[in-house]
Formats: structure tokens, sequence, C-alpha cells
């Protein structure tokens, strides 16, 4: 009976610590001629504890409760020079599950093409708040607390505050190091404004609309599907006005590359006129896809 009682406390122990993220880490070094693979296996490891091991923020959270998400570094075919210094391409991506369902749903996902560090084999990553120990651990900081940020906001009103906070403190560190991405004059499509257009107050709206469309939106979709759907369409009104602030923000663009093909399944069997509103929203807001959302017209 002690150890029973023992066994039941240290599982409660670890369900008020457990890790925020369950992160897959995948290196792809298909395009690299070198004899020394093991440092990728290295470099793999490292990044999955790195994200997945590490507690980001002082909520409790419940092991069935981790976000899930996913890295794919791909190195490029000149990306690997003297054993340590890496180039290449970080695709980020991280889904949230949908009420009483076996759904679950893009929250962030993005292709970062623009990814370099120094890495040396069997090293850990280093990662301090506030403070500059690498550019890898400054990257990979900044894209965990955005995964967290946006799904907490998914889940309650400005819900990610906090952690998207800690993504701008991040971003701002990320700029004493040597690694593009960090900066507003690089690109409109890169860390800086990913963060930057978050958190500017102009786009709340944007955040306002990430509850809206999933926690009022896609969890109706079982219970009250006409609710649900109704709510998904006022979701891309609000985020129709960020676009009024600033015509194609970036964090706009992220939306729609995660939600365009889901946005069409949803909205097929709707109401005509429900379904003229969305696709005359889609059509302003991502017009190069325009012919896809029309076909849920015909």
């Amino acid at each position: 009976m002690k150890y029973l009682f023992g066994l039941v406390v240290t599982l409660i122990g670890f369900a008020a610590t457990a890790q925020e993220l369950n992160c897959t880490v995948k290196i792809n070094a298909d395009q690299v001629q070198t004899s020394n693979r093991r440092i990728f296996e290295s470099l793999e490891q490292a990044m999955s504890e790195f994200m997945s091991t590490r507690k980001w923020t002082n909520q409790n959270v419940e092991p069935e409760e981790r976000i899930n998400c996913s890295i794919l570094f791909t190195i490029n075919k000149n990306g690997f020079n003297n054993n340590q210094n890496f180039n290449g391409t970080m695709q980020v991506q991280s889904t949230r599950p949908v009420y009483n369902s076996n759904y679950t749903t893009n929250i962030l996902k993005w292709n970062d093409k623009n990814v370099s560090f120094v890495y040396r084999e069997n090293a850990p990553i280093q990662f301090v708040p506030n403070q500059f120990r690498s550019d890898l651990s400054s990257i990979l900081g900044f894209y965990a607390y955005m995964i967290i940020g946006w799904d907490y906001d998914s889940f309650g009103l400005l819900g990610g505050q906090q952690a998207l906070s800690d993504a701008m403190s991040a971003m701002n560190v990320g700029q004493n190091g040597s690694a593009a991405g960090w900066t507003a004059f690089e690109s409109k499509t890169n860390r800086y404004w990913m963060i930057t257009e978050t958190m500017e107050k102009a786009y709340q709206p944007f955040r306002e609309a990430m509850y809206l469309y999933h926690r009022k939106g896609l969890d109706y979709m079982y219970d009250n599907q006409p609710v649900g759907q109704k709510n998904i369409l006022e979701a891309l009104k609000k985020i129709e006005k960020v676009h009024e602030a600033k015509p194609f923000p970036f964090i706009n663009q992220l939306f729609f590359l995660s939600k365009r093909e889901e946005l069409m399944e949803l909205f097929k069997l709707g109401e005509l006129e429900d379904r003229k509103e969305m696709v005359r929203i889609c059509k302003l807001l991502d017009p190069s896809n325009t012919s896809k959302y029309e076909q849920i017209l015909r």
C-alpha cells in the first residue's frame, strides 16, 4: 500500500510538471557528402531533448495535454562545413486536437528557409531566457514559445500572452547572434515579423480569431455544426480586419497556409450565403488560391 501511495504521488508530481511539448525532430542530410554521419544523429537527439524535455512555462500541464509538434531540418547541399557549421531550412509544424473527435488541426505551419548555426557533436543545447547562448538555442527557443503561444491562444482568449512575450524576448536576444531571420529589413516573412505582428496591438483581432476559430468554431462542430460554422466565419471577418490595418501581413499568410484546405472542407456543405461570404474573404486575403475557393460555390 505504501508503495502504491508513493507511486500515485510520483505520477501526480509528474503530471504537475510535465513538459509542454511533444516534439518529433528529424534531420535530413541526404544532400550532404560527408563521412561523419554521427553528428546528424547527435544533432537530432539534442534538438529533440531540448524541445521535449524542457519546461517552457510555469503552467501545470497534464501529459495528455502536451502539444504535438514537429521539426524537420533539411541541410542544404553545401550547408555543412568544418563538422560544425550548419545551414538549411527548418519546417516547423504544430497541431491541436478538436473536441470530441479524432481530428487534429494545424496551428502553426511554416518552413523557415534561412536557418544557420554552429553545433558540435554530442554537445547539449544551452538555453537561458533573456541571455544569448547560441544561434541554435535562440531559434529553437523562439519556435517553442511561438508554438505554445499560438496553441494557448486557441484555447483561451489571448491565453498565450506570456509565451508570446517570451518569444518576443527570444527574438530580441537572437539578434545578438550571427543567424539571419531576426531583423525587419531582411524579409517580410521571417521570425521577426512572425512575433512582431502577433504582438502588435493593431493586429489583436488575429489572436481573437484564433480563439474564435478553434474554441468556439471547430470545438463546436460536433455538438452544433451551424453555430461552429458561424463562429469560424466570424473569425475570418476578424482576420479581414487585420488585412485592413495592413494588407497581406505575414500572420495572415501563416493562417491560410495552415487552414486553406480545412476551410474548404468546413464550408463545402454550409449554407449558400455563408459559403459566399467565406469565399469573398478568402479570395481577398489569399488571392493566389482564388480558383480553389470558387470550387465550393459550384
